[in-house]
């Protein structure tokens, strides 16, 4: 008996893996008609059924789903892992690193970093980063997510303070202790998350009951920036997003380990195979204070 070329183990993999015909068909770019052709050739090199009819959907016979456990384990990452090794290959100039991030985060980093290759930016939410990462969709991942990062590569990038961010119009009485927050308690809030526990944890440090209507959340430290420059309320909000020619800044003294966010680079430890990449990691490190 002989074994199937690879472009049809190919197909029968989609097929297993996709919710339908039409889906598989559309993964692997060819037509429904050929996807048929490339499994009835595929089934004709096995004496045994791979399909069944349920219906009018088709499905695996027992003997199917023990030979897709079996093919998926040979040839499931093999496309990958090329790609990888001609990586591995590659010219710096033609390597390609993906990046994934917030997009506050990654407009920070970009305009610090140069590579001899290409550079894709992904803005998304930190674990969506990290998660994108583990499949295979990233090739780095800025984040404050380790949830899931004891299997990944990781190097502190920076580590962000957060302090009190007020419009520069505003005169406010006193800048000290419950006094502040009282004073603040009336003005409007501008919340990167719908629960603030920075905000939280300072309202219920002074004692403050009642706490400030929140007018704008948005998870985007340099949109809510603009809106405090432009006098639309205030925020505790990292340091780094704080222009002192158009903002005040106050200090939150006897922060929580909350007020402080770590933000590291993720990989994986095949990256650093790629010498370019290596570098370029090293480079990271070494600016590691945006």
């Amino acid at each position: 008996m002989k074994t199937p070329p690879y472009s049809l183990i190919s197909s029968f993999l989609a097929f297993t893996d996709a919710k339908n015909m039409m889906d598989a068909a559309k993964n692997l770019g060819m037509s429904q008609p050929a996807l048929t052709q490339h499994l009835q050739q595929f089934e004709g090199y096995f004496p045994q059924d791979v399909f069944a009819l349920d219906g009018r959907k088709k499905v695996l016979t027992p003997f199917g789903l023990k030979l897709q456990v079996l093919l998926k384990g040979r040839f499931q990452n093999l496309d990958r892992d090329i790609i990888e090794l001609s990586q591995e290959h590659q010219k710096p100039e033609e390597l390609t690193l993906r990046i994934a991030g917030r997009g506050e985060i990654l407009d920070r980093v970009a305009k610090k970093w140069e590579f001899s290759g290409r550079l894709i930016y992904t803005p998304t939410d930190g674990a969506d980063a990290v998660n994108g990462l583990l499949e295979r969709r990233f090739d780095i991942a800025i984040s404050n997510h380790l949830s899931k990062a004891s299997q990944l590569q990781g190097r502190l990038l920076f580590v962000d303070s957060f302090s009190i961010a007020t419009p520069k119009s505003w005169k406010l009485p006193t800048t000290k202790g419950s006094a502040l927050f009282k004073e603040l308690s009336t003005r409007g809030y501008l919340s990167y998350k719908e629960s603030d526990i920075n905000l939280e944890k300072n309202l219920e440090k002074y004692g403050i009951e009642v706490p400030p209507p929140i007018k704008t959340v948005i998870p985007n430290w340099t949109t809510l920036a603009t809106l405090i420059e432009a006098g639309h309320g205030w925020s505790i909000c990292p340091d780094s997003h704080i222009n002192p020619k158009t903002m005040h800044k106050i200090n939150l003294k006897d922060a929580s380990e909350d007020a402080d966010a770590k933000f590291y680079t993720l990989y994986r430890k095949e990256l650093l195979k790629l010498r370019a990449a290596k570098e370029f990691l090293d480079k990271m490190a070494r600016d590691a204070k945006l």
